[in-house]
């Protein structure tokens, strides 16, 4: 299986997760309809849980997918325009959508037809593009790994979080809430941990996320219990959810609090600033946080890895405010060791490009400096370390 293949599954396993539990938590029933095959593979739960679940694609190919994905699960299955959904008015109590953007980059455009379908009271879930516009492309000074350590160039994105509430209120609607999700699984270049996208020892940690049980949960608590509890600019995903009624006073309410963790997103992230929008005390995240930390060493450099690549506009993650005084020390430690790590890979490597070594360390079209390497990088580890590797200098 090729490494793109195995990271695909990592991620797509969790990707699959968030959504699901998004739906679960915000879909109201009995009747929930599903805008697109996608929406309709992750709503297969809501059907076994006795939700009545109607999927409408376009595409014939993919409804009989998801007929095949269902089983002897009841599901109904509508062909046609989900822009225009062959369906009557207030016929749902939940629509459900995974990429509004399939169907018009202005994805607030489609809203009227959609509104439309769902009952007085119901919900729509609709995933959507990130509503701020922080970006970690072009332009970037980075360190020796390649990690960001100025804020990048700025994108407007096509619907803001003000939009948002403008339009609700228009079409008679609640925001209820704006849920970033998918941070580690950004492709775009533009994602909040962007930097590490095309880095080969990211994409393999990544790629355990199909077997490691234990980071894939590590996974979604940091989406679910952090990042999901950011502004919708956090992530390059929202899960926003909508509700049929007018409070045009509770749009406003949400805007002012998503623009406040907005604020957070342009200083250093500490723990005690996000308590308020947590979903448990300080105490209680940090217990947990170390819980998984403890669990196995791959979920701690993949925290670290977090940490280190994390580039929300301007902010830095303050790491001592999220840990416990013990695993603090641990964390400080396996930073230098990376970082020594890195270094002697470096200088073992480099050493040969230096004008007229390369030719001169290669005897009868043999390079002896593969021959060198090893004992090289244990001296310079030793030297690095103050201990003695036996004198070969």
């Amino acid at each position: 299986m090729s490494a793109g293949m195995v990271d695909s599954a990592g991620v797509e396993r969790l990707k699959g997760r968030l959504e699901v539990d998004l739906f679960e938590a915000h879909a109201v029933g009995p009747a929930v309809v599903a805008m697109g095959c996608q929406a309709g593979r992750r709503s297969l739960s809501l059907a076994r849980g006795g939700l009545a679940v109607t999927v409408i694609d376009g595409s014939q190919a993919a409804l009989d997918e998801v007929r095949s994905l269902a089983g002897a699960v009841a599901i109904d299955i509508e062909p046609g325009d989900v822009r225009h959904p062959p369906v009557g008015d207030d016929a749902y109590d939940s629509l459900l959508s995974l990429d509004c953007t399939a169907y018009g980059p202005r994805w607030l455009e489609i809203l009227p037809e959609w509104v439309r379908v769902v009952k007085p009271g119901g919900r729509l879930v609709l995933g959507v593009p990130s509503l701020g516009g922080s970006c970690c492309g072009g332009g970037v000074a980075a360190d020796a790994d390649g990690i960001p350590q100025e804020k990048g160039g700025a994108h407007r994105p096509l619907v803001t979080a003000g939009d948002l509430a403008a339009d609700a209120d228009v079409r008679g609607l609640a925001v209820l809430h704006a849920v970033p999700c998918g941070v580690f699984s950004g492709e775009s270049g533009c994602g909040p941990l962007a930097a590490l996208e095309g880095k080969h020892w990211w994409r393999r940690l990544l790629s355990w996320l199909a077997t490691d049980e234990l980071l894939l949960e590590f996974a979604l608590f940091l989406e679910q219990e952090l990042v999901g509890r950011l502004s919708g600019a956090a992530a390059e995903r929202v899960m926003v959810v909508l509700e049929r009624r007018p409070d045009p006073q509770a749009n406003q309410t949400w805007l002012r609090t998503h623009d406040d963790l907005q604020a957070l997103l342009a200083g250093e992230i500490a723990l005690d600033a996000l308590v308020p929008y947590l979903r448990v005390p300080a105490g209680e995240f940090r217990s947990r946080l170390d819980t998984h930390l403890r669990a196995s060493l791959r979920n701690f450099a993949f925290f670290e890895g977090t940490c280190r690549g994390l580039a929300w506009g301007g902010a830095q993650v303050d790491v001592a405010s999220f840990l416990e005084a013990d695993t603090l020390a641990r964390f400080e430690d396996w930073s230098r060791r990376r970082r020594l790590d890195r270094d002697v890979a470096s200088q073992a490597r480099d050493w040969t490009t230096a004008p007229g070594v390369e030719r001169s360390l290669r005897l009868r079209g043999v390079n002896l400096a593969d021959a060198l390497e090893y004992h090289l990088v244990e001296d310079l580890f030793a030297d690095r370390s103050g201990s003695s590797s036996g004198g070969r200098r």
